[in-house]
């Protein structure tokens, strides 16, 4: 199991919102019901092996993607600082493995989570209850 795969488990195993999660390489896939299916997979923003944040993508099965949507670590957890100084979070890969570039706490990839979910939530199958046209 590679790293990737770790941190979306991590983050999104056994959530409410997506149903039967399958992971593979840098991505995840879950159902949000008969219709809607949502892919999450760790993206690079401009530069290879840098990985800085997750693109979620929401597919309906038969016409494919109906929105997407990046959330940079940066924008959900703030800069980091480590030994390089204040840098944004990322993933980099180096030789056959890939690590954080400073360490990420648990509490802050749980807030990438929710910040994920939430998006993700607005797909969910509901009914709205609004009666007659909204002004």
């Amino acid at each position: 199991m590679t790293l990737f795969q770790r941190e979306l488990m991590l983050m999104f195993q056994g959530n409410t919102v997506m149903q039967r999660m399958a992971f593979s390489g840098t991505s995840a896939v879950g159902y949000l019901d008969d219709e809607l299916r949502v892919k999450l997979r760790f993206s690079a923003d401009g530069m290879q092996d840098y990985y800085n944040g997750i693109h979620v993508s929401i597919i309906n099965r038969t016409e494919g993607v109906i929105d997407e949507e990046t959330f940079r670590f940066k924008d959900v957890i703030g800069m980091q600082k480590g030994e390089l100084g204040e840098h944004e979070p990322y993933i980099f890969i180096k030789g056959e493995s890939a690590m954080w570039a400073s360490p990420v706490l648990v509490t802050d990839k749980n807030k990438i989570a929710e910040a994920v979910l939430n998006y993700v939530e607005i797909y969910q199958n509901q009914e709205m209850g609004l009666v007659g046209p909204c002004y």
